[in-house]
């Protein structure tokens, strides 16, 4: 992550944390639905939000694209160097496990009823449509051999409107006519 910020930008960025007994820094500026820190750039009239943890690792230590940022501290608007460490997505979500920060109540109760409605669903030979959410047998939708359940997603319904509708609402059999007609028509002429 390459970030080029002008020496008033850095300024402003520093202005904005106030230190903590924790041994944080806490953005006291804008923050996000998850409390991180947003820290607003321009660059050619466009606005650039950037999060304000990443941008004080990155005025200190090279951070490599990819990489996510843990707080050691579990402390979202914490921007100390110190206790931001780099790593996978897969590391982050180890270390909110081990404290206990990863909600999952019920989250496996929920996907154990999904899987087993669908089980069921395709064990009668039915589906339901992507598109008009509707169950429908088997029978109403094309097959399709990559799909776990070798169907199509939507409906053969579904499907037949959708492709009418990017012809401009005619029918296969309206759009032959219009064509025969204009052929008649040169013909004639």
């Amino acid at each position: 992550m390459n970030i080029n910020l002008t020496p008033e930008e850095v300024a402003r960025f520093h202005a904005r944390f106030a230190p903590a007994s924790s041994g944080c820094r806490v953005w006291k500026g804008e923050k996000n639905g998850n409390g991180y820190g947003r820290f607003t750039i321009w660059r050619k009239g466009r606005r650039i939000r950037l999060l304000s943890h990443r941008v004080a690792f990155a005025l200190t230590q090279e951070l490599r694209d990819g990489q996510v940022l843990r707080h050691s501290c579990d402390n979202p608007p914490c921007g100390n160097p110190e206790h931001l460490t780099p790593g996978t997505q897969t590391d982050n979500v180890r270390d909110a496990m081990k404290r206990g920060r990863l909600v999952t109540d019920g989250l496996t109760v929920y996907r154990q009823q999904r899987d087993a409605a669908a089980r069921a669903r395709r064990t009668a030979g039915r589906k339901t449509c992507s598109r008009c959410r509707v169950e429908k047998s088997f029978d109403g939708f094309c097959a399709n051999r990559s799909n776990c359940d070798g169907r199509q997603y939507e409906c053969k319904e579904c499907q037949a409107n959708r492709r009418r509708a990017a012809r401009g609402g005619m029918s296969q059999n309206e759009r032959r006519a219009l064509g025969r007609s204009d052929k008649a028509g040169q013909v004639a002429a």
